[in-house]
Formats: structure tokens, sequence, C-alpha cells
């Protein structure tokens, strides 16, 4: 968590702090579990409130995880409730949503009697257009019909790339007809509950990549994740629009033998598994690729091996050997039935050699050079 830190120390302050004293034992950090002076940060700690409910104690890198930031990460309405009524009925509806001492519950009752209500998500829908980020404060409203490979083409495509797809296409709308469409839609938003704001928390967040280094750092944030973090105004992030094998491969491309480089693929949300996974990559021949469910290597030399052997090869004798090797791992084929197919395969030799003794590693290699073999 200290390469983290170290970037984003700035946007966060120590209210709530307690001091360390010179002349007193340091304390020890109940997640990661170094003294508080072995840390980046040796002047403070902080009293929390863990996952499981336990009060701890925590260092200033690992507190990142559990405190609200709503500069740099954004917030949500905790608790806001939006549905879509009948437009023709929406005075009456709004009449019911401010009746004071009454439940939620019971608002929705009494309006579902006089109107049909949709679902925000549905209401949204609905509608003949959306509001999209195509990158970082970059919103347009986008057509209904275009809208799910707008969303496929920002994963893949640049900015201008997914621009000027959609000007080819016509496919937005200027805010001014997205008012308009908003108008003459059959059904408005009625708001029951305006909710709380709510900072959103980094340690709260699954499936939302990360790869940290001295220089850097990134987010790998996919589809609502990405929306979320280009509403951000003040956003410090370089955004990916993408995570999962994707991702691996383009830090092994993108930051090559660049050490110490921290990779957790999926933040998650318990924040003690997360630390306890978290490894940073030191050796240039491993990559440690952490989350808060696990933690897996990449052998760069065997991933290597596997590329550059099968990148030459069609599709289908590619996809055959890889079929070998991960009957090999799992234990369909022997050692002697593998060594037999080297004289038959001689690529399989050549990747043979790079093998790690790890099956486990070994076959999260293979998973990721196979992805990347079928982006070629």
């Amino acid at each position: 968590m200290d390469l983290i830190y170290k970037h984003l120390s700035e946007h966060y302050n120590s209210e709530g702090a307690t001091n360390t004293c010179a002349n007193e034992i340091s304390p020890t950090c109940n997640i990661c579990f170094r003294k508080i002076n072995e840390t980046c940060e040796t002047n403070f700690y902080f009293k929390r409130v863990d996952s499981y409910g336990s009060k701890i104690e925590v260092c200033a890198p690992c507190n990142l995880l559990f405190v609200g930031n709503k500069e740099l990460l954004g917030h949500r309405m905790r608790g806001k409730k939006v549905i879509g009524v009948e437009k023709g009925k929406l005075t009456q509806c709004e009449k019911i949503a401010s009746a004071e001492k009454v439940t939620l519950k019971e608002k929705e009752n009494e309006i579902s009697k006089i109107s049909e209500v949709l679902k925000y998500e549905k209401y949204q829908l609905s509608l003949d257009a959306q509001p999209i980020f195509i990158s970082h404060n970059k919103c347009l409203y986008v057509k209904r019909e275009y809208f799910e490979k707008a969303l496929k083409l920002i994963e893949n495509e640049t900015p201008s790339q997914v621009l000027k797809w959609l000007k080819l296409n016509n496919a937005t709308v200027t805010a001014t007809q997205f008012k308009k469409i908003i108008k003459e839609n059959a059904f408005s938003a009625l708001t029951l509950n305006k909710g709380k704001e709510n900072p959103n928390i980094l340690g709260m967040n699954k499936g939302l990549g990360l790869v940290a280094t001295e220089n850097s750092i990134e987010l790998y944030a996919p589809k609502k994740h990405y929306q979320k973090f280009c509403a951000v105004e003040k956003n410090c992030f370089k955004l990916n629009p993408f995570n999962g094998s994707r991702m691996i491969v383009d830090i092994i491309e993108r930051f090559g033998p660049t050490r110490p480089i921290l990779v957790i693929n999926s933040i998650g949300v318990v924040k003690e598994n997360l630390i306890k996974n978290t490894k940073v990559s030191e050796a240039e021949d491993k990559l440690h690729v952490c989350s808060d469910s696990g933690q897996e290597t990449v052998c760069l030399k065997y991933y290597e091996a596997i590329v550059d052997n099968l990148k030459h090869l069609k599709k289908s004798e590619s996809t055959e050997t890889i079929n070998l090797l991960k009957a090999y791992f799992y234990g369909g084929l022997s050692p002697t039935d593998i060594s037999s197919k080297f004289s038959e395969h001689k690529t399989i030799s050549n990747i043979m050699k790079a093998t790690p003794l790890d099956p486990h590693e070994a076959l999260y290699t293979l998973q990721i050079a196979s992805d990347k073999l079928r982006s070629l």
C-alpha cells in the first residue's frame, strides 16, 4: 500500500488520526501487521472498525481503503430512491411523494394505485438517448440504439476513435435535444427519497483494477467504473476502460521491467483480505497479481515463450498446443505423454523449457498468454 499512498496521500488529510509518541512502543497496524514506525508514514495512525465490526488500529497507507473521498473518487447518494411515473399523473404522484410521516413503501404502494411505475433503470431505458462518458469530463448523449455498441467501443478504442464513429453514424443528440426527449417521454422521473451524500471509498470497488509504480498510478475501470470515474471533476488517475486478462497483458507490454510495481486486478470489498494478498513485484521475471480473493503470479519468461512460439501458427494449431499444455497441468497428460509430443510439436518443447515449477503459476500464465494470442 505504500506505493499507492505515495501518490494519493496529498488527497487525504489526517483528521481523526492518533499521533505516535517517540517515547512509547510503536503500535502495530492490524491490517498489514507492520509497526507504524516501519511504514512510510510514521507520525500517526488511525483507529477504525474492520469489515467484521472489530475495532482495529491501522497505518496511514492501509487507512486509504477505509476513508471516503469525494474529490478523488466521487460520491453516491445512499438511500436515494427514484422511479418513473406516467407524465400525466406526475402532479398527483408528487403530492404523495412529499407527504410526511409516511414510509417509502407506503408511498410506492399509493403511487402504484394511480400510475404505472418503472424502476429507475427501466425509466432510463425508456428514453431515446442516454448520457455516456467517452473520456474524463467528456459526456455525450447517445441514441438508445447505439448505446451498447458505444460502451463496447469505449473499452476497445481511443476516445477520438469513439467520437469519430459516433459522428459517422449520427449516433448522438445535443443537450437541448436530450432535454426535449425527457420532456416528451411518456414517463417522468420522480424522487421519493433524496438520500444522503456518501463519498466513495477506495476499498469498496469490486472489479476495479489498479497499477502503481514509483512514478505513476493508473486505474483499470471497466463499464460502470469508467463512467463513475470519468464523472469525477478532479480525477487524477489515468483511466483504462477494461480489466481482466487484458489488463495484465497491457501492464506487461507497457510497463515492461519497471520495478517495483503493484498490480491489483480487483480491489474488491474485503479490505483486510486485499492487504493480506498484496505483494509488490520486485523481480523482473515475475508479475504478482493481487485481489481481495487471492493472489496469482505470471512467469514472464513462460509468457514470452508461449506468445513467441505460437503467434505465427494458425489459430487451430495454437489452440491445439494450448489445450495440450492445459491437459498436462491438469493431470490429463503424464510427463511421458507430453515428452512424446515434443517430436510432433516443436513449439511444445520450446515452451516447456521455460515452464515454472509451480503448476498454478504455469496455468495462470498460460491463461494470460492465451488471451494475448486471441487478440493478435
